[in-house]
């Protein structure tokens, strides 16, 4: 099974990212807890920001392919859709890592840093949540949340 694939299993049974910024709770969920937390609530801003994961990873597989491979920053930029000074700024404040190598940053040869599929994905969900205006504290968080259920790698 490849990378791509064992994120989609695992995002099968709880495929929507919920942050509830005023709680400072990220979690994932179902997508019936997902309409009954809509239905439950009395207005737009009681539900929090949701991200359906699983669109996400399918929309990751369009950008970059199913097949296992390694990720160049050049790539994470594309994916996510942001440019390097700011990707490598995530990564210093320790909301990306590079998994595969974390090389100089000079991108000499051999000494290029590589993403993972899973790094491509969380890149790819903390830009999009970024462009909806989540904070970096709540990004962090987030980070973490996929760290420990999609297999990301812990950033430093």
């Amino acid at each position: 099974m490849s990378e791509f694939q064992d994120l989609q299993a695992t995002l099968s049974k709880t495929p929507i990212l919920l942050i509830d910024a005023d709680n400072g709770d990220v979690r994932l969920i179902g997508r019936a807890a997902m309409t009954d937390r809509i239905m439950g609530a009395g207005d737009a801003a009681a539900v929090g920001t949701m991200m359906d994961l699983a669109a996400a990873a399918k929309n990751l597989a369009r950008i970059a392919g199913q097949d296992d491979r390694d990720f160049t920053i050049a790539d994470i930029q594309t994916i996510a859709a942001m440019p390097r000074p700011s990707i490598e700024n995530w990564m210093l404040r320790g909301l990306l890592a590079a998994s595969i190598r974390e090389g100089d940053g000079t991108g000499g040869r051999g000494k290029e840093r590589l993403f993972s599929c899973g790094d491509a994905f969380c890149a790819a969900v903390l830009a999009s949540l970024r462009r909806q205006g989540v904070a970096i504290p709540m990004l962090r968080k987030v980070s973490q949340l996929l760290v420990a259920k999609c297999d990301v790698v812990e950033a430093a």
